[in-house]
């Protein structure tokens, strides 16, 4: 056995405890990819066809809901009608933009589309052997190859009622806030 003098112990900072039973947490790994929340996302088109006259929102922009987003001059013979705006249906960041200043807007097209960033998903998939140990409103941790020190803490809010046929997976969705807005669509993580 190996013997220490109190005086090393204490240099050490050894300290002794009786051995006792514990549960130890069973850990699975999965990997995942963050997407937008998909109750979160708008895709915001028109009912008329007309000129794109003003535009307001780039791609990148924050908006809110009910925030002019373009104005259309209608197609339409004889007098000139007024402006229809294109408003925001919900609050978010602007991630697609189709259309132009002087461009036609055609009301079978995606305009502008929006996403509410503040609460995401990492979407990932369990192994068939490991399907036992997942289940609805299960806590997670998550880390991501681009903040390494940061661990982000979601809930397990969607399990596939089917398993993959080919790969043999179950389809998940982890929840996490992001009101700091690190998490972005398409980053790679870890649960």
């Amino acid at each position: 056995g190996i013997e220490l003098s109190a005086i090393a112990q204490k240099s050490i900072g050894l300290k002794l405890a009786e051995a006792e039973i514990r549960s130890v947490e069973d850990v699975l790994l999965i990997n995942g990819v963050v997407k937008p929340e998909p109750n979160r996302v708008a895709v915001v088109s028109t009912r008329v066809e007309g000129r794109v006259e003003n535009l307001y929102a780039n791609i990148g922009d924050r908006v809110k809901e009910g925030q002019k987003l373009a104005e259309l001059l209608p197609r339409q013979i004889g007098n000139p009608p007024p402006l229809v705006s294109v408003k925001a249906p919900l609050s978010g960041i602007v991630v697609e933009r189709n259309i132009a200043l002087g461009g036609i807007a055609d009301p079978n097209e995606t305009l502008f589309q929006i996403a509410d960033l503040s609460k995401v998903i990492v979407e990932g998939d369990v192994f068939e052997s490991d399907v036992s140990k997942v289940k609805l409103g299960q806590d997670a941790r998550i880390r991501l190859d681009a903040y390494p020190e940061r661990v982000f803490t979601g809930k397990v809010t969607f399990v596939a009622s089917e398993l993959h046929a080919v790969k043999r997976t179950l389809h998940l969705w982890i929840s996490v806030d992001n009101k700091g807005g690190l998490l972005k669509p398409e980053l790679f993580a870890q649960v």
